[in-house]
């Protein structure tokens, strides 16, 4: 659980270099970094996550993965990027939303009844463009931290 201790230091990080919530727009210096930490914070921890050795783990699984990606889109919603980047960063916002909304939506699916393995299929298909999506636009604003691997 070592990643967990380090996800209060990102968000601190990150609020700190948002101005607190303030909207103080951040140099894309300062977002690359504030970004990057709150990724790699996420990303340690969903590499954590085992992943379920039977169709009956998927809702845990996924549970445990919206549990991560949640605060972390939060926090990087704080963030203010600059103008010049701020296209971008709204367009790997809303990749990164509608990953998490297709995540949630398959979690549902499951937990009320329906078939894992057909959820956890149609959930990588519908995934892949999303993420291609997000992955272009986090490799554009030089992030990598934030790039899905």
């Amino acid at each position: 659980m070592r990643a967990r201790r380090f996800a209060p230091a990102a968000g601190l990080i990150a609020l700190a270099l948002a101005g607190c919530g303030g909207g103080n727009t951040l140099s894309a210096t300062d977002l690359r970094a504030a970004a990057g930490a709150i990724c790699s914070t996420a990303s340690r921890q969903t590499s954590q996550i085992s992943l379920p050795g039977s169709p009956a783990g998927a809702a845990v699984f996924l549970t445990k993965g919206i549990a991560v990606i949640t605060p972390e889109r939060a926090q990087l919603r704080a963030l203010v990027p600059p103008d010049s980047l701020a296209n971008t960063y709204s367009s790997a916002l809303s990749a990164f939303s509608h990953k998490l909304a297709a995540l949630t939506a398959t979690h549902h699916l499951i937990a009320t009844g329906g078939d894992p393995v057909q959820a956890m299929t149609t959930l990588q298909q519908t995934l892949t463009p999303i993420e291609m999506r997000e992955n272009e636009a986090w490799q554009t604003l030089g992030i990598p931290a934030c790039v899905n691997h």
